[in-house]
């Protein structure tokens, strides 16, 4: 459990800390979008509740490392649950022994 508190203390570093130092660049496609002029014709199917990796209201700096912060911390749950579901069973000791002694019949 330890291991996974270090990682997620540096996961959180990452997407709390080192992401406002982040390009602010658009990225390949959306880059692509701009350059081919398909990017004004586009329609908004979902709106995503941190677009453009900020929080509305807040100052940037702090917006986007709540952004980042918040979105470590919902992929942890995420694959933490996946992990832990559906539940393990242990093996019943000596279960499989005792099918070998039964007698047939």
């Amino acid at each position: 459990m330890k291991r996974i508190a270090v990682w997620l203390f540096i996961a959180l570093v990452v997407g709390g800390v080192l992401s406002l130092w982040a390009s602010t660049d658009p990225d390949g496609f959306e880059r692509a979008g701009e350059d081919l002029g398909y990017l004004e014709q586009e329609r908004v199917w979902y709106h995503a509740p941190f677009a453009d990796y900020h929080v509305p209201g807040l100052p940037a700096w702090l917006s986007q490392s709540l952004a980042g912060i918040v979105g470590v911390l919902l992929t942890f749950a995420l694959f933490w649950l996946i992990g832990r579901w559906p539940p393990s069973r242990p093996a019943k000791p000596g279960a499989s022994a005792r099918r070998e002694k039964e007698p047939i019949g």
